[in-house]
């Protein structure tokens, strides 16, 4: 309990820093080829997530990570993470973790729109090039926030892929 309060603090002190120190940089203008996904487990299919990215967006294998609350019970997955995956100073633990941040894609979705710490977190580590998430929340990290309701899934990639082609990040 000490070490985790501990642990939410530190990765707090190193969000702040990060989104202060990541203010005014802007991402290049290459095109998207490649995408990730970052969510929380259990709130969308995963599979339908990514089938809505390849449908609508029109880039096929992307790759998805999602937040899920430790529960001892719960098997390692290479395609979820949790509180656990960090240590007392906020540093990745979680190797097919830190292999996701370090990878660098062209765009990183990240579908959530409540305040998690450890999705803001992974958010603002990964070396994506462009990330686009929910404007419900004030998310620094952002590069293009949309402006819809969560549950409309179809709207929030149809906005994105407007706005991606509008950029020029999409062909049309």
């Amino acid at each position: 309990m000490f070490l985790s309060k501990i642990r939410d603090r530190n990765i707090q002190k190193k969000i702040n820093r990060l989104v202060v120190a990541n203010e005014g940089k802007y991402s290049n203008n290459d095109p998207i080829r490649t995408v990730a996904i970052l969510t929380f487990d259990g709130d969308f299919n995963m599979d339908q997530l990514q089938e809505m990215v390849a449908r609508k967006l029109g880039i096929r294998n992307s790759k998805i990570y999602a937040f899920r609350k430790f529960n001892k019970d719960h098997e390692k997955s290479y395609k979820h993470f949790s509180e656990k995956d960090f240590n007392w100073k906020g540093n990745v633990l979680d190797t097919s973790l830190q292999s996701f941040i370090e990878s660098q894609f062209d765009l990183l979705i990240c579908f959530f729109s409540s305040q998690n710490l450890y999705l803001e977190y992974v958010s603002l580590l990964s070396k994506a090039n462009f990330k686009v998430g929910f404007a419900e929340k004030n998310f620094p990290f952002l590069d293009l926030q949309i402006n819809v309701v969560r549950s409309q899934v179809e709207d929030f990639f149809s906005e994105t892929k407007k706005y991606l082609t509008i950029l020029k990040k999409l062909d049309e």
